[in-house]
């Protein structure tokens, strides 16, 4: 990382953090609807398992930011580093021997709400920089979701505004 994006990147942590208030995710309703999964291509599709699941929660934030969309995916996919500017992650580590269906390493999540620590393994589906990154779990706690970067103005293109959207099935200890 450049030291113009690295000192560019402190004034990202709080914008970025509390776009991404896991609290306020956590305080959303659970969906009912049927639910889409990304399948080994890539391409979403809809499982039987999961229709009227209530434990589902659906979640999208979205923040205008005072950067690239460049400066915002460069940082933002420096995976190891989101538990700093994240209070809810305890921890994100590359899986060395581990490859997911694309080429992509695994990697392995730890967050920690509610004095419980919630782990999963996740790997990457899209990989489009500066513009969008998805991941689907592997194991541990379902989820999926990408973060789209968007330029807001392409005479001003120091500004984007970035969209996280995620679905996750809560735990029974969380959902009740």
């Amino acid at each position: 990382m450049t030291t113009a994006l690295m000192s560019t990147s402190v004034s990202f942590l709080p914008q970025l953090s509390s776009a991404l208030n896991l609290k306020s995710i956590l305080s959303l309703q659970a969906s009912s609807s049927t639910e889409e999964r990304i399948e080994s291509d890539g391409k979403r599709s809809q499982t039987e398992s999961d229709k009227g699941n209530k434990r589902i929660i659906n979640a999208t934030a979205s923040i205008v930011l005072p950067f690239s969309s460049t400066v915002a995916f460069e940082f933002y996919s420096d995976l190891t580093r989101q538990p700093s500017w994240s209070p809810w992650l305890r921890s994100v580590k590359y899986l060395e021997d581990s490859v997911g269906f694309n080429g992509e390493r695994e990697t392995e999540w730890t967050l920690a709400i509610r004095g419980l620590n919630l782990c999963w393994r996740a790997v990457g589906t899209v990989l489009d920089p500066p513009n969008e990154i998805a991941w689907v779990s592997t194991s541990g706690l379902k989820n999926e979701g990408n973060v789209i970067f968007q330029t807001l103005d392409e005479e001003n293109p120091g500004v984007c505004k970035m969209t996280l959207s995620m679905a996750f099935v809560a735990p029974r200890v969380l959902a009740s």
